[in-house]
């Protein structure tokens, strides 16, 4: 028994710090929606494309709502794609930051994996 417990500590130990920079399904909808809703206030795209993104964006939110999380994500991703972001590189958590890194990053600080980092279109 003594040998059982030791081996479930040691496995919460090594899992901790990777759960820890995992992001919610909640946050990661909220911070993605809320970029797309600045990529389409400040887009100086067609309007079709416009129109496009929009129908993406509330097929998304209805569908997080509804629960099909992966349908959410694939429609959040394809929306921002359009608008022109494109995936970054978070920071590092465990070594110091680049020299030179992007600017307009978002995603969960001082983690790597978990949530992608978008990274705003140069318009």
């Amino acid at each position: 028994m003594k040998r059982f417990i030791t081996a479930v500590l040691f496995g919460c130990l090594a899992l901790g710090p990777a759960s820890a920079c995992m992001e919610a399904p909640e946050l990661t909808h909220a911070r993605e929606i809320a970029l797309l809703d600045k990529g389409l206030e400040t887009s100086k795209r067609d309007q079709a494309v416009i129109i496009r993104v929009k129908a993406l964006r509330d097929r998304a939110d209805g569908a997080f709502k509804a629960h099909q999380l992966g349908r959410a994500w694939k429609d959040r991703r394809h929306a921002l794609i359009i608008l022109g972001y494109t995936i970054g590189q978070g920071p590092a958590a465990d070594g110091p930051p680049k020299a030179v890194a992007p600017v307009n990053l978002t995603g969960p600080s001082g983690c790597i994996g978990g949530a992608t980092f978008w990274q705003a279109p140069a318009e």
